[in-house]
């Protein structure tokens, strides 16, 4: 975008960059570049113009604007006087008009200025520390056509004072930097031009060196000004290769800010005592007339230019501070993305890890089935000796002391039915424990997976909300931990039911009864002879008490007959061996149940994970493609303004002679002027023709 006489047609680029800055700015949350944006547009509607008096204290900066007014109109003395700041701008009549920082408004004489914005007394600094600024009417002629003077306090001098003067660096138009002769540019004024007012928006910058009238001949005073305008390039120069490559564009761009410094050697002091005496040769020796010609060169004739140089700055101070935020939002989109996939790649880890360890366990919930049927089967084959002995035991312990058969029969068909019957229970009791043992280490594989598989579920799920908390889950981790629990609940319970007493009868098993053919008969389908045996007299109650002892005998016999007989019509292997499957099925169902349940909690895990990773990468690729948008778009506005200010500063010279060497540009062929360091068409870094 080359620079033209169209004033109008490079504003309406220039707002349309603005707005465009700041609709970006806006999507940026960046506040503070929308309200100066709206400032720099409002800079290019309005018809002001104003230039800030910087310096540090004691350089004489009021006296200069004294000098300028033709009267002396601001305080001043050789301490640090100014307490606020003080606008001069145009009045057909001396005014004053003080604003207060409660944004009362007064208006005084002219002669009470200095009660107001001094700190030459306590009772005057008390005054000054509530008053806003200043604003000065005076028939002063470079203040025509709505330019403004600002006296700013003095730098370095108080805390307070030096941050009203930065804060009104950034809302003019240009600045007069005032310094002594007497004391060449210190360093502390070499920071101040390198890092606030080349780090502003400022369209120029115009360089006073007060104090001349201290050199009794010309010539060094002359030396002195050289050497700060050559201290001030230095200055700038080292600052720029500090902070930018050699080659870049800022580079150029702060170079160009400050240009080939020039500095104006006069005697503020001299002239301001020559206009007051209507003294033309003091006039003339103060060198201020050189001066006030450039102000009026510079207010006439490129005041519009520096007004677009301004807000030029603005653009690429703003387009600057954009593409360095979007950067920064790229990279930290990077990061994102890549602290999203580490923890995917985690949590894929951990659902891999735990599928693992379920797998594995449940294989382990495998008992041995023929260890536990052989062991099984030995105590079955215990069952009947077991019975017989019981038997032996129980009618051998048994006193025969009475004759009467029926009776001691019930007796002792009562304890045998008993005492059979906890034998069979005890046979029952090992053969559950052998079954139990056996079960342990598999019960105990799945407890502990039951243990893990809530925390697993959990963290994952924690997790996976950390990274989108608009997830969902089909079935969250603390149902699916209810219903495996349940599950082995279920199990437990199911496993605490007996197994049927092996061997089951009542006392009547045992009783034997004469039929009328005398013979006898047992109860249970079990013939015999036990009382043809004995004879008659078992019949009728044994007879005798020998008789009855005699009966034991028999008795036992036929007692065991008949438990052989029930053994085989019981079928107890079988029972058994129902039992075995059905704890066997049982411990089946359950490892189907946390398999199925696990393995549904992992498959919606891995669905939910591959859909937030695929809804997190459209994200920042779309993200990715606003930003990459906005920062080609803000760096075609920046690259344009940084072309703009090429031209625009090679137009706005103090010093600037039309027979000056031109610079060739070896890549366009553009004919530059000699002050020009870059090529002002295409950006190409000049060399001096030869």
């Amino acid at each position: 975008m080359l620079f033209a006489a169209n004033y109008k047609q490079v504003v309406l680029t220039l707002v349309g960059n603005l707005k465009q800055l700041r609709n970006f700015s806006e999507k940026l949350h960046l506040e503070n570049n929308c309200q100066l944006i709206d400032n720099a547009i409002n800079r290019l509607e309005t018809n002001s113009f104003s230039i800030a008096v910087v310096g540090e204290f004691k350089r004489g900066k009021s006296t200069f604007i004294n000098a300028l007014l033709g009267q002396e109109i601001l305080p001043s003395d050789v301490l640090p006087t100014t307490a606020t700041l003080n606008r001069v701008t145009y009045g057909s009549q001396p005014l004053v008009k003080i604003i207060f920082k409660d944004d009362e408004q007064r208006e005084i004489a002219i002669n009470k200025l200095p009660s107001f914005v001094t700190k030459l007394t306590p009772e005057c600094e008390a005054v000054a520390m509530t008053v806003k600024e200043a604003v000065i009417y005076y028939p002063v002629n470079c203040c025509r056509n709505n330019v403004e003077i600002i006296d700013t306090p003095g730098l370095s001098d108080d805390e307070n004072m030096t941050a009203v003067t930065l804060s009104i660096i950034q809302k003019v138009d240009a600045a007069i930097m005032v310094t002594s002769a007497l004391a060449p540019f210190a360093e502390s004024e070499g920071n101040f031009i390198t890092q606030k007012l080349l780090t502003n928006s400022l369209g120029c910058i115009i360089f006073i060196a007060t104090g001349i009238d201290h050199f009794k001949r010309s010539q060094d005073a002359d030396k002195v000004v050289k050497t700060i305008e050559k201290r001030i390039a230095s200055f700038v120069e080292d600052w720029a290769k500090q902070q930018f490559d050699a080659n870049s564009q800022e580079y150029k761009f702060y170079l160009n800010k400050i240009g080939k410094p020039k500095v104006f050697g006069l005697s503020a002091y001299q002239a301001l005592s020559a206009k007051v005496n209507n003294n033309d040769a003091l006039l003339n020796q103060s060198h201020f007339g050189k001066f006030e010609l450039a102000l009026q060169k510079l207010l006439r004739e490129d005041r519009e230019k520096i007004i677009l140089q301004v807000v030029v700055n603005n653009v690429s101070a703003i387009a600057t501070e954009i593409i360095q935020i979007i950067n920064n939002q790229q990279y930290e989109l990077e990061l994102q993305q890549q602290n999203l996939s580490n923890k995917c790649y985690q949590l894929q880890n951990i659902i891999l890890n735990f599928n693992k360890i379920k797998t594995k366990k449940i294989l382990l919930v495998n008992p041995n089935n023929d260890k536990i049927k052989s062991q099984v089967n030995l105590l079955i084959q215990q069952l009947e000796n077991r019975l017989k002995q019981t038997v032996e035991r129980v009618i051998e312990s048994i006193e025969v002391n009475s004759t009467d058969g029926i009776k001691l029969q019930q007796q002792c068909a009562t304890y045998i039915s008993s005492a059979v019957q906890s034998a069979s229970q005890i046979i029952v009791e090992q053969i559950q424990n052998v079954i139990k043992q056996e079960l342990s280490a598999a019960v105990w594989q799945m407890q502990s997976l039951l243990e893990i598989a809530p925390e697993v579920m959990h963290s994952v799920e924690i997790h996976l909300t950390q990274i989108d908390d608009d997830l969902g889950f089909q079935t969250s981790s603390l149902q699916r931990s209810n219903s495996l629990n349940q599950a082995f609940e279920q199990f437990n319970r199911e496993q605490s039911s007996n197994l049927l007493i092996l061997f089951t009868c009542s006392s009547e098993t045992f009783i034997f009864k004469s039929e009328l053919s005398g013979l006898s008969s047992v109860i249970g389908d079990v013939a015999g002879s036990l009382f043809d045996s004995l004879g008659k007299a078992v019949g009728v109650g044994f007879g005798n008490l020998q008789k009855a002892k005699n009966l034991k005998t028999n008795y036992k016999s036929k007692v065991i007959a008949e438990i052989e007989n029930q053994l085989r019509s019981h079928q107890t292997k079988q029972a058994v061996d129902e039992y075995i499957y059905q704890v066997y099925k049982n411990l089946e169902v359950l490892k189907v149940k946390v398999d199925r349940e696990i393995n549904s909690w992992i498959e919606n895990v891995q669905n939910t994970l591959a859909k937030v990773q695929g809804k997190q990468q459209a994200l920042a690729e779309n993200q990715r493609k606003i930003l990459d948008t906005m920062r080609n778009e803000t760096q075609t506005i920046l690259n344009n303004a940084l072309i703009l200010s090429e031209q625009l500063y090679q137009n706005i010279n103090l010093d600037k002679h039309d027979n000056f060497e031109k610079k060739t540009c070896i890549n366009c062929g553009y004919a530059n002027e000699s002050t020009c360091r870059f090529c002002i068409k295409c950006g190409t870094r000049l060399t001096t023709n030869k």
